[in-house]
């Protein structure tokens, strides 16, 4: 096996897994009405919002030991419009950004990394968040200490597309697929969300979800010369607060549990396991 290519998938995982996972699905409806009717993003243009977003990733490398990674940005969203199709465009930039690497052997922060900070993509969702398309307006430069991390990753949480009725529970199905390092990654997740009531969150009139489910990755690339295959499952759990009324998503609070398995090309073609646990926070800061 090429020397460090294990390495890659501790830092692949606790970015690249945590988010793709992380990052549920969401629903709500109007306070005081019953909720028969589809949610959609609807900032109107020029509209600013703060997000504080907090990533925990703790992995479990058979052979490797544990390793943690925390994460830590501020990610400023501006609101650009709807586009002739309907769909709503939006600027996305890290306004700060901090990862923490710990292990036995290790404990190094990364601040305001060259290549991310400052850095403006553009995406076109759907009316539900689904990403439709992902643009660079600023080169933004993969990590090599996370390389998982990329501008192609999706950060609004996608709503359902069915209604979420009181009492009954809604269950959405979602594929995302990302490139990556010349492969495929593929993600299903298979989420259900119940309605909890109506609360004010950080000064929003809010409905409350609590939502769980399940999940498989499957990673199909190449690294240093190495292919490898990275295969597995899990369980997702958390709580979401979202304003209807404002169309916005307010906070969201996501456990993902991952049993995974790696192959590598090379010296090394004996599979290993790999187990995860992470915790995204996604919360509005103005």
């Amino acid at each position: 096996m090429i020397p460090g290519t294990r390495s890659f998938f501790m830092h692949y995982l606790l970015r690249f897994a945590a988010v793709v996972l992380g990052a549920c699905f969401l629903a709500a409806t109007h306070p005081g009405e019953p909720a028969t009717g589809r949610l959609s993003y609807k900032m109107p243009a020029e509209t600013v919002l703060n997000y504080s977003y907090q990533v925990t990733a703790a992995t479990d490398e058979a052979g490797s030991g544990a390793k943690q990674t925390e994460t830590e940005a501020t990610v400023r969203l501006i609101a650009q419009g709807v586009d002739s199709t309907g769909n709503l465009c939006v600027e996305l930039s890290n306004r700060s950004f901090s990862v923490r690497v710990s292990s036995a052997r290790v404990d190094t922060v990364f601040t305001e990394p060259a290549g991310v900070t400052g850095r403006r993509v553009l995406k076109c969702l759907r009316p539900n968040g689904d990403q439709v398309s992902s643009t660079e307006i600023d080169a933004f430069e993969v990590l090599p200490f996370a390389p998982g991390f990329t501008s192609a990753l999706e950060f609004l949480t996608n709503l359902p597309t069915q209604a979420l009725l009181p009492g009954q529970p809604a269950t959405l199905i979602d594929v995302d697929s990302t490139q990556v390092y010349g492969g495929l990654t593929v993600s299903r997740s298979t989420v259900s969300f119940s309605l909890q009531g109506e609360e004010v969150r950080l000064g929003y009139s809010c409905v409350r979800l609590n939502f769980d489910g399940t999940s498989t990755l499957n990673v199909d690339g190449k690294v240093a010369g190495s292919d490898f295959l990275l295969q597995g499952d899990g369980v997702i759990s958390g709580t979401l607060w979202f304003a209807p009324y404002k169309g916005i998503l307010v906070e969201s609070q996501t456990e993902t549990r991952l049993e995974l398995t790696a192959t590598l090309s090379g010296r090394e073609t004996t599979p290993f396991p790999i187990t995860q646990v992470s915790r995204v926070a996604i919360v509005l800061a103005e």
